[in-house]
């Protein structure tokens, strides 16, 4: 199985990555400026030198004591939490919080972790504990783990709230309860990386860690979407948040403690799912967001191959630690399984951490996804605010002409790809582009269908009901020319 995932992101990596290419030959920029150009470049020479050291001068150990394998423990930790910690930072960018403020965050959550250990023994001294039965495994997960590990989580995020103004916008909530999360899961993933001479090391990077971020900002979304919509329930929105967050936490780590029940791919299938869902939950804040400017944008692509580098790289310092522990056939081994087993992953993780769909006011439905199995890559360019001319064939033969802005993008059954499309007179037209590759151009026409609504649609519409819409009709737009 693991072979056939491998193969499958390979495919998945290889067909993405031609469509960038060609995507940005035809945009007409410097190929040393493109991201997937500067990605194969790093990770090439990150392999390259990695193997070479490894096998040029690190066949066989140079220091196996516990100090050594520490010491390596932290620097990879700290590694791992730099990876995420990156992008949060990358995905806010609108009103992008300081460094100070995260750094905060990030080590009051590795000081209130000791609280975990109290809280458990006061669980555990009242006789709640592991047994083996499915039931009693499943409750002690939820409370014991889920509850008592996000409770703690939760405390620097509430510090923020309550006791500074750094959280001024809904997709705050969420990369301060993923900074606190990976305060948390530094230190666990130190003690877990120690404890298993490095071996965990891309599991902790690409499951661990991440699940931790997605579990906390269950509560922080919760929280965030009190604030939008101005119920002015925090404690309400708080305890459902907190109760989801647990509840997430508890079912992820059950099939994985029980003995009757384990069934790791259950908690995968879950985790994969999750991912989706996270998604979705970070792209609705960030279309909510108080500071939007339109000359501002996330670059999706940029995110999608930094974020690759990085996790390749992170891999090939544990694959270099590993042999100043163990040796380079040890090591050769570790990286061999890393890439047999997580390769699917890194593939998975980068493309849809990269997919954001930037509807202003939009909030998406939540639901756990049909197509999991695939990473989410419906990231589609934004065509508001772009003036074109607008050709409509209404009879065989005859066609009308607007000259016009794309308004605003609509949503049609969880379609993104609809606009808003109004002239100067104020004629008013929905329009769906048939391709996504090539942008509007002046030189050329775009292949459009065309929709007239029974409705006057104003800025503040987001939905389109099917039912109002006309009989689809064929049209082409091109850029008009005094567009800037």
């Amino acid at each position: 199985m693991e072979i056939v995932l491998s193969f499958i992101a390979v495919i998945i990596f290889i067909y993405i990555y031609i469509q960038d290419v060609r995507a940005y030959r035809r945009k007409g920029g410097q190929l040393k400026n493109a991201p997937y150009f500067q990605f194969t470049i790093s990770t090439t020479l990150i392999v390259l030198m990695s193997i070479g050291l490894v096998n040029g001068f690190l066949m066989d150990p140079i220091s196996t004591s516990s100090t050594t394998l520490f010491i390596s423990s932290v620097i990879l930790s700290l590694l791992v939490a730099r990876v995420w910690l990156l992008y949060v930072k990358w995905i806010d960018v609108y009103e992008p919080e300081r460094n100070i403020h995260l750094a905060i965050t990030f080590f009051l959550s590795c000081l209130t972790l000791i609280l975990v250990f109290p809280l458990t023994q006061l669980i555990n001294s009242a006789g709640f504990v592991l047994n083996g039965d499915p039931v009693n495994d499943f409750l002690f997960s939820f409370i014991a783990i889920g509850m008592v590990e996000e409770f703690v989580k939760f405390i620097p995020l509430l510090v923020m709230i309550k006791l500074t103004k750094h959280v001024n916008e809904p997709i705050d909530y969420i990369v301060y309860a993923s900074v606190s999360a990976l305060g948390f899961a530094f230190i666990e993933n130190i003690l877990y990386i120690q404890s298993t001479n490095l071996a965990s090391l891309s599991a902790r990077l690409l499951y661990s860690s991440v699940a931790h971020m997605f579990f906390s900002s269950i509560i922080g979304y919760a929280l965030a979407i009190n604030a939008i919509q101005n119920k002015k329930n925090f404690t309400g929105h708080l305890i459902v948040g907190f109760l989801l967050a647990s509840l997430a936490h508890g079912f992820y780590d059950f099939w994985l403690i029980n003995d009757e029940f384990y069934l790791p791919w259950v908690t995968t299938v879950f985790y994969i799912g999750s991912l989706h869902i996270w998604v979705t939950l970070k792209n609705n804040l960030i279309n909510n967001t108080n500071f939007y400017r339109p000359d501002i944008s996330l670059d999706r692509n940029n995110i999608k191959y930094k974020l690759l580098s990085h996790l390749v790289f992170t891999i090939y310092m544990g694959y270099i630690a590993y042999a100043v522990l163990n040796g380079a056939e040890e090591a050769n081994y570790f990286l061999a399984y890393s890439v047999m087993s997580f390769l699917f992953l890194v593939v998975y993780l980068s493309f849809s951490f990269s997919s954001f769909n930037i509807i202003r006011g939009y909030i998406a439905p939540i639901s756990f996804p049909v197509k999991f199995f695939l990473p989410k890559v419906d990231a589609y360019p934004n065509y508001s605010g772009i003036n074109i001319q607008l050709k409509i064939l209404v009879r065989k033969g005859i066609t009308e002409t607007y000259n016009g802005v794309l308004r605003k993008r609509l949503v049609l059954k969880k379609d993104y790809n609809w606009y808003l499309f109004e002239d100067e007179e104020h004629n008013q037209f929905v329009v769906k582009p048939y391709e996504y590759t090539h942008p509007f151009e002046e030189s050329s026409m775009k292949r459009l269908t065309v929709c007239s609504y029974s409705r006057k649609l104003h800025t503040s519409n987001l939905h389109l009901d099917s039912k109002f819409l006309s009989k689809p009709l064929k049209g082409v737009g091109r850029l008009l020319a005094n567009h800037k």
